[in-house]
């Protein structure tokens, strides 16, 4: 409901995300998701949204109270029944494949079906993209000849970052 959001706004507003860096930092409040959007508009950026679950409705929501372009707004999505779900209430925006990867690599119709629900980019570890480097390339490859991207997280190993 809307009293339970403004609630929630201003218990966010309450927190300090700043104090713990250095004094430099103190009072730095969260921005809400509507201003985190506004804020990635206005620098030109995109905001990743890694929530393990998410009400694609209150999203949506946030998306028209925002001044900024629905592609600005980037959620991580696990299944395909949460694609269908974010894909109905935000029709014009894009997400992140983060789910299980295919079982038959070749498979085309697992890259399309994303794909066709908004899905703009297949999210990998490291450790996946190091385990079996052949694997990796066939699956970069795969993604691409269906215009999609690949994005790289957690790389903790300092010997891969150099």
């Amino acid at each position: 409901s809307a009293a339970s959001d403004v609630y929630k706004r201003q218990d966010l507003n309450l927190l300090d995300a700043g104090f713990w860096k250095s004094s430099y930092f103190n009072d730095t409040k969260l921005p809400t998701l509507v201003e985190a959007l506004n804020l990635a508009q206005q620098y030109d950026a995109f905001l990743y949204l890694d929530i393990k679950g998410f009400d694609a409705e209150l999203l949506a929501n946030a998306l028209a109270e925002s001044n900024a372009d629905p592609s600005r707004m980037l959620p991580a999505i696990t299944s395909m029944d949460r694609a269908n779900q974010f894909r109905t209430h935000c029709p014009n925006s894009s997400w992140v494949w983060f789910g299980a990867n295919p079982e038959n690599i070749e498979d085309d119709t697992w890259y399309a079906e994303k794909i066709a629900q908004g899905c703009q980019y297949f999210e990998l570890s490291s450790y996946e993209i190091f385990q079996d480097i052949d694997w990796f390339e066939r699956f970069r490859d795969k993604a691409h000849e269906n215009c999609a991207k690949l994005w790289d997280y957690t790389v903790n190993n300092e010997e891969i970052i150099y």
